[in-house]
Parts: C-alpha cells; structure tokens; sequence
C-alpha cells in the first residue's frame, strides 16, 4: 500500500524542514506541505527539503476557511497514497520511522473480526 503524507503548515519554517526529512527517511509514496498562506520561508523551506508544495488556495476552487482542519482536508484531496499519515509542521521531536509506526496498523489486516460461521 501507499502512504501519502500531509503536513499542514502555517509559518513554520524553523522545523518544517526536519520534518519532511524525517517523513521522506520512510519512504513515502509521497510528502506533500500544505501551506495556509505563510507570511514566512515556511513553503521554501520544506520545498528545498524535499516536499511537493501547495498552497491550500490551489487544490480546490472553493475559498479556504481559516483553520487546520482545512489544511488536512484540501491534503487528502490532492494525496494519491492508498493511505495518509498527517503530521504536524511544527514538531520538534520529529524521526525516521514515525510515517511507518503510523501507517502500519492501516495496512495491516484488520484483527478481532470473526470469520464466517464454520460449516460442519
């Protein structure tokens, strides 16, 4: 399965940059930065540190409403991935391996389900 990163951001560019190393260090199918309108290098950053880009205003023809959930809806809209991970912009604790720890338990078959009644 393919895992599709989102990381809403509004001027975060002191850690935007660590993140989406730390998110491309697992491999996903893609890193896509979701800009709010930042006032900062926030966009230039993450882009140089790998990301796809795009400004929230350019996924969707609709007028943003100010707000994360806005952001992380417009990055489902655009992502390709069979799953998406979101991952906050601003973390500073951010590590190869956290997309993984995240998407595994999607990609995993589902556990606790009862199978179909046994025939005898």
């Amino acid at each position: 399965m393919s895992v599709s990163v989102i990381i809403p951001a509004l001027n975060e560019e002191g850690t935007v940059a660590d993140v989406v190393r730390a998110c491309l260090a697992d491999n996903p199918l893609e890193v896509l930065v979701i800009d709010a309108d930042t006032s900062d290098d926030t966009a230039s950053r993450a882009a140089a540190a790998g990301a796809d880009v795009h400004n929230w205003r350019d996924i969707l023809p609709v007028e943003p409403r100010p707000g994360k959930g806005e952001s992380l809806w417009r990055g489902v809209a655009a992502a390709k991935g069979d799953i998406v991970v979101f991952v906050d912009a601003d973390l500073e604790s951010a590590a190869p391996g956290m997309v993984t720890a995240l998407a595994d338990p999607l990609s995993a078959p589902p556990r606790g389900i009862l199978p179909g009644p046994r025939r005898t």
